[in-house]
């Protein structure tokens, strides 16, 4: 019996078993940890690449339309793919500077999805514009939501503020009704 007891002590056989036992758990966290980090880097590109897409594509008109601020909203969900695009929020507007004194003022200003107005968007284009130029500005917006909520509980907002200066004319008007 006591020989039974000392080759039983002299195993090492379960050591493995128990030392990656312990190891596992550390390192699915680590794995689930990576993953979210570089899927909300991913939605961070996307919500950029937004806020740039539709600055561009309205910098490109001679004038806009709310139906035209429809179709970029929907150009911006798209842009979100795979990602849900039901949570995109997107603030439009344009800044004039006056030809004048060369003082910043938002001209006309649209929102879409779950975006708020942009209450600093002349504030933001200072020095951006030379008198009687405007700016286009484009704030996008969107929550992340992870997929496994065990590492993050709550989502995460992510903005992205963009400046284009129009092509074609000096300033681009909003047709009626522009809300």
């Amino acid at each position: 019996m006591m020989h039974l007891l000392r080759n039983f002590w002299r195993q090492r056989g379960g050591t493995v078993a128990v030392e990656f036992a312990i190891a596992l758990p550390v390192l699915l966290v680590m794995l689930l940890g990576v993953f979210e980090v570089s899927q909300a880097l991913i939605v961070y590109m996307k919500v950029i690449d937004v806020a740039d897409t539709v600055s561009d594509l309205i910098a490109q008109q001679k004038q806009v339309a709310s139906s035209d601020i429809d179709n970029y909203y929907i150009a911006g969900q798209l842009v979100m793919t795979p990602s849900i695009g039901s949570g995109l929020g997107l603030a439009v507007a344009s800044v004039t500077f006056d030809p004048n004194t060369g003082n910043p003022s938002v001209a006309w200003q649209v929102t879409r999805g779950s975006a708020a107005a942009m209450t600093d968007a002349a504030t933001a284009a200072t020095g951006l514009g030379s008198d009687g130029d405007s700016v286009i500005v484009a704030n996008a917006t969107y929550t992340y939501t992870p997929i496994s909520r065990y590492l993050l509980q709550q989502g995460i907002t992510m903005s992205s503020r963009v400046f284009s200066r129009p092509r074609q004319v000096f300033t681009i008007p909003c047709t009626a009704p522009c809300n």
